[in-house]
């Protein structure tokens, strides 16, 4: 890609490039309502704060929802913006390398079902296609996105599907409220049984202080995946919650690394593991229960976890109790820390 760097380079300030590498979200429509996500990036989100407003607590306003207009473009700004992609297309499509579709939903979105027409009537072997799902969404709607793909597969260099889920039964569909979790391995099953051409599936589980608990049954589904279907290239990222600070593994208590560490007991012992998937988790055990938090810090972000979780309750009639008897104690005592 050197022919690029070098084209950017020599054109200053004055000539326009059309990027080699683009990530696009067309809209914010989605079905769920993700703990940890924004109502920039999900509808069912932005209606919920529309509805009831600002969520208590939350230390230093991280993933503060009350400005969200100022992540929010007006539908007149967005939908010029759209018309503008659709305009620049006909260039842009013969520099990307990279394109990778997010959202909200893409599979709920109408202008990604436009692109993926037009990536199946046009060729481009130097790109390689990926998009974002939550695979929650109707099986029928997977089917008309999977048979568009399996068209799109033998145009491009490479497809990679995005899917996100943090854990098993209860928690998992807590965690990522709006998550069908059968829905959700039916539809993954789905694809990687349809699509012909070998695909890179790559299962996004975001560590926080709420998925320890059944990311080892996770992992575990995810491994039998990886040997059932050789064929595609199964892999699993696991990135760390930083914010909103309140779901991070750091206000944990520190006996809680034992979830974690029978998790990577578990990779090790799995040769479908790569060495690589084991570095990226356990990167994350010394965080939890970490002391790179001063002491008020991690009493503020415990007791905004509580409220967080109280309100969260409320609105979505949801028993973090229940859900999660192995906090339940914890949170009861955060409410009233610093009261």
């Amino acid at each position: 890609y050197m022919d690029f760097f070098k084209e950017t380079f020599d054109s200053g300030l004055g000539q326009n490039i059309s990027p080699s590498f683009l990530e696009v979200a067309f809209d914010n429509i989605c079905q769920m309502s993700c703990l940890y996500c924004h109502p920039a990036y999900s509808s069912s989100w932005q209606a919920d704060i529309d509805r009831n407003g600002q969520y208590p607590g939350l230390y230093r306003k991280l993933n503060s929802f009350s400005d969200r207009s100022r992540a929010l473009l007006k539908k007149q700004e967005q939908q010029k913006n759209i018309e503008q992609f659709w305009q620049w297309w006909p260039e842009l499509r013969h520099s990307l390398r990279f394109l990778k579709v997010t959202g909200g939903e893409p599979l709920l979105s109408p202008h990604f079902q436009k692109l993926l027409d037009h990536l199946s009537a046009e060729s481009n072997t130097e790109l390689n296609f990926g998009f974002n799902s939550n695979f929650s969404v109707p099986t029928k709607t997977v089917s008309t996105t999977l048979e568009k793909v399996q068209t799109i597969a033998p145009r491009v260099a490479s497809m990679n599907i995005f899917t996100s889920i943090d854990g098993t039964g209860p928690q998992a569909e807590y965690i990522r409220h709006g998550l069908d979790e059968n829905l959700f391995w039916h539809n993954c099953r789905l694809g990687l049984d349809t699509l012909q051409r070998p695909t890179t599936w790559v299962f996004i589980v975001t560590i926080s202080a709420l998925n320890l608990f059944s990311l080892k049954g996770l992992l575990e589904k995810i491994s039998a995946l990886k040997k059932q279907y050789p064929k595609h290239r199964v892999v699993i990222d696991t990135p760390y919650l930083r914010h909103p600070g309140h779901l991070s593994v750091e206000i944990l208590p520190k006996e809680f690394r034992g979830h974690l560490e029978s998790c990577l007991d578990l990779m090790k012992s799995d040769n479908s593991f790569s060495a690589k998937e084991i570095h990226n988790l356990s990167r994350v055990l010394p965080l939890v229960g970490g002391t790179t938090l001063k002491p008020w810090s991690k009493a503020l972000l415990r007791r905004d976890l509580a409220l967080f979780i109280d309100e969260s309750d409320r609105r979505k009639n949801t028993s973090f109790s229940m859900v999660f008897p192995e906090l339940a104690i914890h949170k009861k005592r955060w409410k009233h820390l610093l009261s």
